[in-house]
């Protein structure tokens, strides 16, 4: 079945990328580690962004979900080491995923 949605759209000036989540594109595996999944979900982000002309430093705002408010420090040490001063305005949400074994999504806006 396909998904009805979009995984980028542009607006005046803008970028939004829909939730991006730690499933490796090549392999279509989702690896254990919430780490590995992070790095993983971001590197799609950035593929998103870039194919719409824009990049991680771009971006102006991030929504992020994770499955378990112990991987909050965890989930902040990758995103330090994805995203650059002045960091995005964020917001965090501790919930489930759509699909068993995500531990990790992230949506963001960006400006072109």
């Amino acid at each position: 079945m396909e998904v009805p949605l979009s995984s980028t759209r542009t607006h005046g000036g803008l970028v939004f990328v829909s939730g991006q989540v730690g499933r490796d594109p090549s392999t279509g595996e989702v690896p254990p580690s919430f780490g590995d999944q992070a790095r993983i979900a971001i590197s799609n982000l950035r593929r998103a962004l870039e194919s719409e002309g824009a990049s991680l430093s771009s971006v102006l705002k991030t929504t992020v979900f994770i499955t378990a408010q112990e991987r909050f420090a965890e989930m902040n040490e990758v995103y330090a080491q994805s995203f650059e001063e002045p960091y995005p305005a964020r917001t965090t949400v501790v919930s489930g995923l759509a699909r068993p074994g995500l531990e990790f999504e992230i949506e963001a806006i960006a400006h072109l």
